[in-house]
């Protein structure tokens, strides 16, 4: 999905990982808004929302003073106000072994992150609404960065393996600050960077010096320490969120000496300065992540059911470009909320990039949400990541996916002959994750690095490599170690296939499912040749094909049973060549369903022809693709 700029395209199909992510455009600096020089008032004399929120981001733009900070309107610059004492605060840890849940955010869960491809010099979090949301329990609010190479590390035993953690935190008891870590510091019994503090305490973090901590007594020794400076930011209780916004800016930002946390309660920021332990953050920081999650020591923030949150990550690196997406959450404190599957209504372009996306309590139901994501649907009805539509019906063990070496789809098709020999229909899918191998195949049977494994409904197998295989109801998941996923529906006789993935924009991907060329309407051979609309069919299922086929020894599914006679249609079979009969009554199956017309209400009419009308369902909410990639058949 190449829309990070100029939200082009999303699709939200009903059955598969949902695009969540809407990436707001920025005007070219010339033709930003003028602010008035005379602030907007109401009636009652009060300045107008709007207003005031743009002279609290010209005071974001601000050298802050030394010590702690505020505001209030209309003052022009920040003035120094007294700092909260510096007291312990709880560990924020860092997520460990990847996601291996669906249902909640953080923790062992996924969130969404923002990335760029040069260095974020300030992250701001907001809500752009929080509805439903009744109870009052204990909740930090974290912008993150992912760990990055630091000069910090250069007294570790092991500077290689040793990353820097940067957390901007505001804890809903009333103050912002920042922690910082050290990851994997040192093996059993390494000794912190000075200046350390003396009697540390387990699950405590303190300003005056490192601490060490480890996940068990023989792991690796990670080291944290708060900044010294506290910003005295007001409570706010965990229904008043849509209230409270959290800013982290690295040094070099707006040319402050030093990093920097801003916490705006009522549109009033309250700062304070860090203690710059990462010198080079301004040069590493790539990606960030914001939202709300429980309150230190790996604890969950709960929010009673009806709860529902639109989180807003906002980036300012250098480009108004919009910024990518990563399925990636930090932090080892989660939520019981689980993000939306479902499009968000486009909020109005805001003054900076940024990444918006939904999540709520309870757990939508249908698929997970990803960064982007492609479909083998019905008799093989393939639409890419960017959206081009088009008709496969070879048979054989086919590369639906891969993002690199430590990911791989393969899909097995098999041919509707005799009374349909020009469509085929998947009959299993197999994904490789690092050392793993899932094959799922009909009937409802799952092999895990080839043993026959039982998963019972809404149970998981985690994979020793990271990630893990879910099971709810028909659908299965394979979760890879790098967040890339598959979404397989299990149908009586034949399974529809998604693949998520976990980083978009993403130029790694091969495949069936893969786009080629910098149009909508072109996919690539194995070689790179490439086959644009109309797709010449002796070419598609020729060198196309053939290309994408595996070798029975290189294939994933071999668990599933013999492998299926190579083949190829005669000619490309189209709604159109239906009996007007069929066509009537799959016409009026697939529209009572949802499907619309265009190449969707065509493709269902097939399905359900063949397939029956339970295949009409996968159509209900699926968007019509950007282009359609028709094969005419042979002259």
């Amino acid at each position: 999905m190449t829309v990070f700029a100029n939200l082009a395209r999303l699709r939200t199909p009903a059955m598969l990982p949902v695009f969540l992510i809407f990436a707001l455009p920025v005007a070219p600096a010339a033709a930003q808004p003028v602010p008035p020089k005379t602030p907007q008032v109401s009636a009652t004399g009060e300045a107008t929302s709007a207003v005031r929120e743009a002279w609290r981001r010209d005071l974001l733009k601000q050298t802050p003073p030394k010590t702690c900070f505020t505001a209030t309107y209309p003052e022009k610059t920040y003035r120094e106000i007294a700092c909260k004492p510096p007291v312990p605060h709880p560990l924020y840890f860092p997520q460990r072994g990847g996601a291996t849940s669906v249902d909640v955010v953080g923790g062992a869960g996924p969130d969404f992150s923002a990335t760029v491809t040069g260095h974020i010099t300030k992250a701001e979090g907001s809500f752009d609404s929080v509805t439903g949301v009744t109870n009052t329990g204990a909740y930090s609010l974290q912008v993150n960065t992912a760990p990055f190479a630091t000069s910090t590390c250069s007294g570790s035993p092991n500077p290689g393996a040793c990353q820097g953690w940067e957390q901007f935190v505001y804890e809903s008891t009333g103050v912002g600050f920042i922690q910082y870590w050290l990851l994997t510091y040192g093996p059993a019994g390494t000794q912190c960077p000075l200046p350390r503090h003396t009697g540390c305490a387990a699950g405590l973090s303190y300003s005056d010096g490192w601490c060490p901590f480890q996940f068990t007594p023989t792991g690796s020794v990670y080291c944290v320490v708060n900044a010294a400076q506290q910003a005295p930011a007001p409570a706010r209780a965990l229904n008043l969120l849509h209230d409270v916004k959290l800013a982290g800016a690295a040094a070099g930002s707006g040319g402050a000496a030093t990093d920097s946390i801003t916490v705006s309660v009522s549109g009033v920021p309250f700062g304070a300065n860090g203690n710059n332990s990462f010198p080079d953050l301004g040069t590493r920081w790539s990606e960030v992540e914001f939202n709300v999650f429980g309150d230190g020591n790996s604890s969950q923030a709960n929010f009673n059911s009806g709860s529902n949150l639109v989180v807003r990550t906002e980036v300012i690196s250098g480009t108004t470009s919009g910024p990518g997406c990563h399925l990636k959450s930090w932090t080892g404190e989660s939520t019981n909320l689980t993000l939306l599957n479902a499009q968000v209504a486009s909020p109005a372009p805001g003054p900076g990039p940024a990444l918006v996306f939904g999540q709520t309590n309870p757990a939508p139901s249908g698929a997970l949400a990803t960064c982007a994501d492609a479909i083998s649907q019905g008799d093989t009805h393939l639409h890419t990541f960017r959206g081009l539509a088009y008709d496969f019906q070879a048979s054989g063990d086919f590369v639906l996916a891969e993002t690199g070496r430590n990911f791989q789809v393969q899909t097995r098709q098999v041919s509707g002959a005799p009374n349909w020999p020009n469509a085929t229909v998947n009959k299993a899918v197999a994904v490789r994750s690092g050392r793993n191998k899932v094959a799922i195949c009909l009937p409802a049977q799952v092999f895990v690095d080839g043993r026959a494994t039982t998963i019972a409904d809404n149970g998981r197998v985690k994979l020793s490599d990271g990630g893990a295989v879910i099971r709810k109801g028909s659908v299965y998941y394979v979760i890879g170690q790098s967040g890339d996923m598959i979404n397989a529906t299990l149908n009586p006789a034949y399974i529809d296939v998604s693949v998520g993935l976990a980083n978009w924009p993403n130029k790694n991907i091969r495949g069936l499912l893969a786009d080629a060329g910098v149009e909508h309407n072109q996919v690539a051979t194995r070689g790179g040749t490439l086959l644009a609309h109309p797709l010449p069919f002796d070419q598609l299922y020729g060198e196309y094909a053939t290309s994408w086929r595996v070798p029975w020894k290189e294939s994933l599914m071999m668990a599933c049973g013999d492998t299926v006679k190579d083949g190829v249609p005669d000619k490309p079979f189209y709604a159109r060549d239906l009996d007007a009969q069929t066509a009537e009554r799959t016409q009026s199956i697939c529209v009572r369903a949802g499907a619309k017309k265009g190449p969707n209400l065509d493709a269902c009419m097939i399905d359900v022809a063949w397939l029956g009308e339970g295949a009409a369902k996968g159509y209900a909410k699926l968007p019509q693709p950007v282009a359609v990639g028709d094969a005419p058949g042979r002259k």
